[in-house]
């Protein structure tokens, strides 16, 4: 090595002994696991690479307090900097707000991307955690997008997979079980892995499986009730509640996040009316009662009837219509959602059913929206009928 601008103490060039055995480079060359030598003249250059490819840290800490080292003798960086990135494998879950701490270099919030959230549970024991420190905000910001997606372990999302419903074995008339699956949460600000749970509707909320669920009161007859799954962002908690109230449940205590799983109807006891859910791909599903409901039975009326059917909020009705014009005038009959416009039945209204002559018809599995009221609007030409009946088989529930 020859020094630049002439002579240092006499000397105008180092061998290649005298240069790595000089003290600062030798360590540098030591600590990344080299013996330094005078036939190799780019252990300097190794070492440099080692130090700018190896940003992995082991971690002796506990949960959301997270204490890291290098791997063997590499030395840690003199102090904190701003885009510094580390990147560790934890050895405990996060289960809400954590620090972190660097060697010596003192101990730092973990923040979300903002700066200013606290993390979660996105520190997990299967999958590296990768940090870049943040000097505007003195923190570790998480990157989200370092751990593989699983149902269970997050990463930039975790895979789809649908919490579905069921009446409960053991006690049909008032239990719900909650399979395992993902909750997205309502408000759109993240996700969440839930274990599957039973709730009793026969009794008010407490944490845990085979406990009480509904939120608020005491279950009814002839209600529809609401079911959540929740999560409480402080604990990594999840639960699942029941309400009458759709769209806004009261939360328990620390749970803030929610997302609707599906709705349920009581009878004249309160108890549970049970049927099928059959879920689809996406989480929406139909359920269909084991036993008809009926909502209407009388002759058709002359005037728009508003007919309240067995269907929960803005949900799609599965109706089966039965008729019988049992006189030789042509009858028809309009089925409408609340809000169209009213307009008389006859056969170029497309109306829903036509009768002729003492013909009897039925029509299944027709759909049509409850809408927000839970109603729907009939209209006849013929009051003459001596059968026409409306009842509800189910409904198509889209789970928005």
């Amino acid at each position: 090595m020859d020094f630049p601008g002439g002579k240092v103490d006499g000397v105008s060039t180092l061998s290649a002994a005298d240069y790595n055995q000089t003290v600062g480079l030798n360590n540098a060359i030591s600590s990344t696991g080299q013996t330094p030598s005078s036939s190799d003249l780019n252990q300097l250059a190794k070492s440099m690479a080692h130090y700018g490819a190896g940003n992995f840290y082991s971690d002796s800490g506990v949960a959301n307090a997270y204490s890291l080292s290098m791997i063997g003798s590499a030395q840690t960086p003199a102090a904190y900097f701003d885009g510094m990135e580390i990147r560790f494998r934890a050895a405990n879950q996060s289960t809400g707000a954590s620090t972190i701490t660097v060697g010596a270099l003192g101990s730092k919030a973990i923040k979300q991307a903002d700066g200013v959230t606290d993390i979660t549970t996105e520190i997990s024991t299967t999958a590296d955690s990768v940090l870049r420190f943040d000097s505007a905000n003195d923190c570790f910001v998480y990157d989200v997008g370092i751990s593989a997606a699983t149902t269970t372990v997050t990463g930039i999302s975790l895979l789809p997979t649908p919490i579905t419903l069921k009446n409960n074995i053991v006690d049909a008339n008032n239990d719900i079980d909650f399979t395992a699956g993902v909750m997205q949460f309502d408000d759109g600000s993240g996700q969440a892995a839930t274990t599957a749970i039973t709730k009793q509707l026969d009794a008010n909320f407490v944490a845990g499986t085979n406990q009480g669920g509904l939120d608020t009161g005491a279950k009814a007859a002839d209600t529809w009730y609401y079911c959540y799954t929740i999560y409480n962002p402080s604990t990594g908690a999840t639960d699942a509640l029941f309400t009458s109230t759709y769209g806004s449940p009261t939360m328990p205590t620390g749970f803030t996040k929610k997302a609707y799983r599906g709705a349920l109807l009581t009878d004249v006891l309160s108890n549970i009316i049970v049927g099928t859910y059959d879920y689809r791909p996406d989480g929406s599903y139909r359920f269909m009662f084991d036993i008809e409901l009926m909502n209407f039975n009388s002759s058709p009326p002359a005037t728009s009837t508003a007919v309240t059917v067995s269907a929960p909020i803005d949900k799609e009705a599965i109706l089966n219509i039965t008729y019988l014009d049992n006189d030789s005038n042509s009858g028809y009959i309009i089925f409408r959602e609340e809000g169209q416009t009213d307009i008389a039945p006859n056969q170029s209204s497309n109306a829903t059913i036509i009768g002729d002559n003492g013909s009897y018809g039925k029509v299944p599995n027709y759909h049509i929206n409850a809408r927000s009221n839970q109603r729907i609007f009939i209209r006849g030409n013929d009051v003459n009928a001596t059968i026409f009946t409306i009842t509800t088989r189910g409904f198509v529930d889209n789970i928005i």
